[in-house]
C-alpha cells in the first residue's frame, strides 16, 4: 500500500491513528504500508522524512507508527506522477505483486472497512494462487 500524506492535512492527521489502530490487521493480510510525504509538501530528503514522522507522531500520541512492515519516506516526483498525479493528499493505492494498482481509495479513517476487506481479499487470492494473480 502506497499512501500519500501531506503535512497540515486534517484527514491525513485523522487517518494516521486509524491505520495505527488497525495496523496488525492490515499486516496480517500480508499488506506492507509505505507512507510517503506528498512530493513538494515537505522539505526534500532526510529533513522531509523527519517532518513527516514528526507529523505522524503528533497525530498519534502514545502509539508507535514505527513498526516492521510500515515504512515512511518521501515521494519522488516520478513516483508521485505514476501513482498520484493530481497530488491528492490522503490517497492510497494497493499495488499487487506484479506492480499494478489493484485498489485505489482515499482517507483511510473513513474507508478502513473497505481497505481491510480489500487487503484480506488480495491476501487470500495471493495465498491461494501462490502468485498474486489478482493484478
Amino acid at each position: 500500500m502506497l499512501w500519500f500524506v501531506a503535512g497540515g492535512c486534517a484527514s491525513c492527521a485523522a487517518s494516521i491513528p486509524a491505520v495505527a489502530a488497525h495496523f496488525s490487521e492490515l499486516a496480517g493480510t500480508g499488506l506492507r504500508v509505505v507512507t510517503l510525504g506528498l512530493y513538494g509538501d515537505f522539505s526534500p530528503g532526510r529533513a522531509g522524512a523527519e517532518q513527516l514522522l514528526r507529523f505522524a507522531q503528533e497525530a498519534t500520541p502514545g502509539r508507535s507508527v514505527r513498526q516492521p512492515g510500515w515504512e515512511w519516506g518521501m515521494a519522488s516526483q516520478s513516483l508521485s506522477l505514476a501513482y498520484d498525479p493530481s497530488g491528492i493528499p490522503d490517497l492510497y493505492v494497493i499495488i499487487g505483486p506484479r506492480g499494478r494498482i489493484v485498489y485505489r481509495n482515499s482517507v483511510p479513517v473513513s474507508t478502513m472497512g473497505a481497505l481491510l476487506a480489500e487487503a484480506k481479499r488480495i491476501g487470500e487470492h495471493t495465498t491461494a494462487t501462490g502468485s498474486g494473480g489478482a493484478d
